[in-house]
């Protein structure tokens, strides 16, 4: 009696990549802003002198000079978030998976471990990523256990801004009016250029915007040579040319456990909100995504960690991959950036 496989006729496996492909740190838009930085303390304090004020003082003609009053000294405390996750190939893994695509290979160990490894780098790169857009757009972040228990949340002051109109009434909304009043505000007394930076947002946000329909703003602006504004491009050639930020889509995100053929994609950032990045006048970084001790590494030394326990000569037979971090975002200069509630979030 023959099999339904052989039933099937010649048959050509072929091996395809997988749905989501893992990323490089160079396409990694938050880690950009907020870079992975390795430090040598297990607490993160930064203090911060105050703004220096007020005018030179008349004294009249043989008068006594006034005093000045000295500025003092602001002062943070950030304590780390502490991360962390186990990767299992068991003996029925290691002794029968077969490798994708083919029926008469089966996948040796260096693949298996390859493969989770790269799948807990990819958690441990999206836990920071997840972390910062939450950060710069809320101005707080929490972090859950497996068991969706609060383990660490950090809050810093990011200033929030909400539009009269949403962006998302395409008839009565003014965009572009609204960015160009805003600016001015939030560059007033800082240190801290805006037009040199850019807006951060989804694609469906920067979406919102493209398809204003109110002819007193975006719907009735003209390019150089009398041609409307139809694309991302177009949009960013005329902010530019009126001294206001262009908008940086980022539209990556993870998929959220459990796993299966249908996962639910996540974006990083929230559709509704723009986050505007201004650029300090110094050069000086906004913010790091900080990595502290970590009793894991030689010497409990800073950054991230991984272990291999080989199980293959004990009982159980299996193997265990362990990765973590212990560390978080920190804004530094929380005047830098501005989150914008654009529209209700979708």
């Amino acid at each position: 009696m023959p099999t339904t496989l052989e039933l099937q006729g010649a048959v050509k496996l072929r091996k395809l990549m997988q749905l989501y492909l893992p990323r490089a740190m160079e396409s990694r838009e938050l880690l950009k802003l907020f870079p992975l930085t390795k430090v040598n303390e297990t607490q993160l304090i930064y203090e911060r002198r105050q703004v220096e004020t007020g005018l030179q003082a008349a004294r009249g003609l043989g008068g006594p000079t006034g005093p000045v009053r000295k500025p003092g000294m602001d002062q943070f405390k950030v304590a780390p978030g502490y991360y962390g996750d186990f990767y299992t190939i068991t003996e029925q893994e290691l002794t029968d998976l077969r490798d994708g695509g083919r029926w008469d290979n089966f996948e040796n160990y260096d693949s298996q471990a390859a493969r989770g490894t790269q799948h807990l780098t990819r958690r441990f790169l999206d836990r920071c990523e997840y972390s910062i857009a939450q950060l710069i757009m809320t101005g707080g972040f929490q972090a859950l256990s497996a068991q969706g228990v609060v383990y660490h949340q950090d809050v810093f002051n990011i200033p929030q801004y909400t539009p009269g109109t949403l962006f998302s009434d395409l008839t009565n909304s003014q965009p572009l009016n609204y960015i160009r009043d805003l600016i001015p505000t939030l560059e007033l007394g800082k240190s801290v250029s805006y037009q040199k930076g850019y807006i951060l947002c989804s694609r469906p946000t920067a979406n919102l915007v493209l398809k204003n329909q109110n002819a007193a703003d975006l719907n009735g602006r003209r390019l150089q040579y009398g041609q409307t504004i139809n694309n991302l491009s177009d949009m960013n050639e005329f902010l530019i040319s009126n001294d206001l930020p262009p908008l940086r889509v980022y539209d990556k995100g993870y998929y959220l456990d459990p796993p299966g053929s249908a996962p639910t994609f996540n974006r990083f950032l929230t559709n509704g909100v723009m986050v505007a990045v201004g650029v300090r006048e110094d050069g000086e970084q906004l913010g790091e995504y900080r990595l502290t001790r970590a009793a894991q590494n030689e010497k409990a030394s800073p950054g991230d960690w991984y272990q291999v326990e080989d199980r293959r000569q004990k009982d159980p037979c299996q193997v265990i991959l362990r990765a973590g971090h212990n560390g978080g975002p920190v804004a530094f200069y929380t005047e830098g950036f501005a989150a914008i509630n654009a529209a209700a979030p979708f």
